[in-house]
């Protein structure tokens, strides 16, 4: 007699609030189309939460079935087939069911299942039959029968199987029968989208979960562990977390593994990515490759990184319980000279950084020192930084001092990574009293050193306050002594800007420091070496050169700094003159070429942060097209981290705000547009600063606040004045009817103090506003300057006045233009102008 379990046929109820899994929607879609649907992803990964909320959603019969390892029998499963389908369409009483099924035998389960395909035409509703747990069916008889069973399924019926393996048997001829889905762990994860909306809705914990999310990759039971623990320390939550991990590790896996196949997982934990011919040399087997794929089939928490020469690694959780094994089975030594083993390996395969990282993790100093010293310089300049840094922090903590090479390029990664402080304290440390007769031997010895020590001094004074001038200096006398010869620093480039999609916002392009490129354009070793200071050199140029409308001029230094960008692959420098660029292309009506820039630079970043800017510069194209459904396509494509609690970069809520001043959201706009405002005010962050007050003039002015407009404008011309910017007020839609309307106020309103701003400078603007003169294009911007004072019909002292120059050089400004375009007197110029 076989005994048929109820509870076993009995859907399980999930009643815990979940997060959202709107990722999920193709997936059920297509699940709902397909005959066959087979979920495979390791436990924990909510298969049969999934099933269960999915199959709420149907208008089907739901037949379940919970299966175990005592269903390894064909007269057993299929007696519990035909039980769940039976009692899902109410084809018989459950106890006449069980009585009758308790003692049939094959062919009376035969005559079952025929009398239920007999009735499969009339069916009003069709029937989802769900196995759960399918892992434990391995009988190869059994599963053979199972695979004629699919596919042979009654035209109704569709069958679903959730297992922690991959399919026991191949897909390919249910797919060449039947509409077959397959679901793998990788669709299952928890999104950052899924974690997004989810914090969206319970803000208090987006500081303390994200992290955890971070390590847990996405893994539903590890994620439902760290909300479970909200409320506790961090640390305590990390415990339990590592705790659930290994409970999970030990009484769910463990046991399913031979010996050997345990121990390849013991000594493979150390490394943090795999491939057979490194587990091979590490286990001296040839059987790396059969565990490998035998633990992927068994939904072990292993992953292929690649399809060519596969890489293999452990789910980072899953990893550190694995490392926890293997130091509790094994003694600090055998893991240590596992490591060394590991070193050794990885350098013979040419792969450094792993060696390095594994020859410290075995306490291998001597080798590690070495190998950091020979091959430093190429890593940096592979952008290894980090992990140089974490190696020499290393030796810190075990209290070993590195060598003097070592320690400059320490502090230069240090400076690449923008951990200035850091990096001026390596400095400092270097020099200091009781290690001054050592850096004096080290400096006799090395032709380069105090080269090198005062170019990162020099290079800590650019990214805190913008000095260039110093590094200029140093600069030549590198090149003057041939010191790149030998310098190890003197051609390694280093990334100035992390964060800014314009250079004009970064230290080094702050504008009371622009003096500073006077120096550099002296310096012709600079111009001759492609160091990466001087593309950003031209690239502060060409930005500055565009706010001040010189459209040509920038043009050529935005093609220099652009070229060194890409040979140095800096998106630093890469992303701000992409972004010019397509202004450049704006400034000149060349929409359609700015659109091409962007999607040519969104080829050149995979980084979501840099990607975000450009996103946000071709919603602002689309605006100034008028297409608001595109920018609105364009701003939703921008990756925000919430839970990590970074505040959203003024470059694109300015964008926000002009999308909302565009649909006619006024007071949302405004809002906004004030917040930048008062930030770049506190930053001292000039070129936001006045880009945000000229936008709240436009929102003033949408909302007919004249009054407020005026002073908007005033505000943002008191500052632009000393910088001579004009493109910032010509990129912004109505400036000429805004400008004219400030001047009729000022008229107006004789009592309030204008004079900040002097009339000259917003006729200059007014004439920058309006359609481009052919005429004007033939000045250079300073005689412009002359013209436009000339048009207003000011003499040769006023003229002088205003633009603090002798009256002798206004003569010779208007003997250039009279010539430049083919005039002999005042008045004919202006007649010019006026056509």
């Amino acid at each position: 007699m076989v005994v048929l379990v109820e509870s076993k046929i009995q859907k399980p109820v999930h009643f815990e609030k979940w997060i959202s899994r709107e990722s999920m929607f193709t997936v059920r879609h297509e699940a709902v189309q397909s005959n066959v649907l087979f979920i495979s992803a390791p436990t924990g990964y909510g298969k049969t939460t999934f099933l269960t909320r999915w199959s709420e959603e149907l208008d089907e019969h739901i037949a379940w079935l919970s299966v175990d390892e005592s269903d390894n029998q064909a007269l057993h499963f299929f007696g519990y087939i035909i039980y769940t389908v039976y009692s899902a369409c109410n084809l018989l009483p459950k106890k006449k069911l069980q009585k009758k099924l308790a003692k049939a035998d094959r062919n009376e389960l035969d005559a079952m299942w025929s009398y239920y395909k007999e009735l499969d035409r009339g069916k009003e509703k069709p029937i989802r039959l769900i196995i759960d747990d399918f892992h434990h069916i391995n009988d190869p008889e059994l599963l053979e029968m199972i695979q004629y069973f699919v596919v042979n399924l009654p035209k109704s019926l569709k069958i679903c199987f959730a297992s922690r393996h991959l399919p026991p048997f191949t897909l390919a001829l249910w797919q060449s029968l039947l509409t077959v889905t397959e679901v793998r762990m990788q669709q299952l994860r928890i999104t950052d989208d899924d974690m997004k909306s989810y914090l969206k809705q319970h803000p208090q914990q987006q500081g303390s979960v994200w992290q955890e999310f971070i390590q847990t990759e996405g893994w539903p039971a590890g994620l439902q562990e760290v909300l479970q623990s909200q409320g506790i320390s961090h640390q305590l939550r990390s415990d339990r977390h590592r705790q659930f991990t290994m409970n999970v590790l030990t009484n769910d896996l463990w046991s399913n593994f031979s010996g050997s196949a345990q121990h390849f997982l013991l000594v493979t934990s150390i490394l943090d990515t795999m491939n057979q011919q490194i587990c091979d040399a590490l286990l001296e087997s040839k059987e790396s490759l059969i565990h490998l794929k035998n633990l992927e089939e068994k939904g072990f928490f292993i992953e292929s990184d690649s399809e060519i020469d596969t890489q293999y690694r452990y789910h980072p959780l899953f990893a550190v319980a694995l490392r926890q094994n293997l130091q509790k089975n094994h003694s600090k030594e055998f893991v240590s000279a596992l490591h060394r083993k590991a070193a050794g390996i990885y350098f013979r395969q040419g792969n450094v950084v792993e060696a390095i990282t594994h020859a410290l993790k075995g306490q291998a100093y001597p080798l590690a020192s070495t190998w950091m010293m020979h091959y430093g310089e190429d890593l940096i300049k592979n952008k290894k930084t980090a992990s140089f840094i974490s190696w020499c922090k290393e030796f810190e903590k075990v209290h070993i001092p590195l060598a003097f090479d070592l320690q400059l390029l320490f502090a230069f990664a240090l400076l690449a990574e923008h951990q200035v402080d850091e990096a001026d304290h390596v400095m400092n440390q270097m020099t200091a009293q009781g290690n001054r007769k050592e850096w004096n031997a080290f400096t006799e010895r090395s032709r380069s050193a105090a080269y090198d020590y005062f170019l990162i001094k020099s290079y800590i004074t650019i990214i805190r306050m913008g000095g260039v001038t110093e590094v200029g200096q140093w600069l030549q006398k590198g090149f003057d002594l041939h010191v790149e010869k030998s310098s190890k620093l003197y051609v390694l480039p280093l990334q100035f800007n992390k964060v800014e999609p314009v250079l004009l916002r970064t230290p080094l392009g702050s504008a009371k420091k622009l003096g500073i490129q006077q120096t550099l354009l002296e310096i012709q070793s600079c111009q001759t070496n492609k160091l990466s200071i001087i593309g950003y050199y031209h690239g502060i140029q060409a930005e500055t050169l565009y706010v001040t409308g010189s459209i040509k001029e920038a043009r050529q230094q935005q093609v220099e700094a652009l070229l060194l960008a890409h040979h140095f692959q800096d998106p630093g420098l890469l992303i701000p003159m992409y972004v010019l660029s397509c202004k450049l292309h704006i400034a000149n009506g060349e929409m359609e070429k700015a659109h091409e820039t962007i999607r040519s630079a969104l080829l050149y970043t995979e980084d979501g942060y840099w990607k975000g800017f450009l996103y946000a510069f071709e919603a602002f194209l689309h605006l100034k097209q008028d297409h608001l459904e595109d920018a609105e396509m364009a701003l939703s494509m921008i990756q925000r981290d919430y839970a990590e609690g970074i505040q959203q970069h003024p470059f694109v809520t300015l964008v926000e705000a002009r999308l909302l001043l565009r649909k006619g959201q006024w007071e949302e706009a405004l809002e906004k547009t004030l917040c930048v405002k008062f930030e770049a005010l506190e930053e001292r962050q000039v070129v936001t600063y006045i880009e945000a007050t000229i936008l709240e003039s436009s929102c003033y002015a949408r909302m007919a606040y004249w009054p407020e407009m005026a002073q908007s404008l005033q505000d943002a011309m008191a500052y632009s004045k000393e910088y001579g910017y004009t493109q910032l007020f010509v990129e912004e839609d109505n400036m000429e009817d805004m400008l004219k309307e400030y001047v009729k106020l000022r008229k107006q309103q004789i009592d309030r103090e204008w004079t900040q701003v002097p009339h000259f400078y917003v006729e200059r603007l007014i004439q920058a506003t309006k359609e481009r003169n052919p005429v004007l294009e033939l000045l250079t911007p300073r005689e412009q300057e002359v013209f436009s004072l000339l048009v207003l019909g000011e003499t040769n002292y006023k003229i002088a006045k205003n633009l603090a120059l002798t009256e002798g050089s206004v003569r010779i400004y208007l003997t250039s233009i009279y010539e430049k375009l083919c005039v002999n007197s005042r008045k004919q110029a202006m007649l010019k102008a006026y056509k």
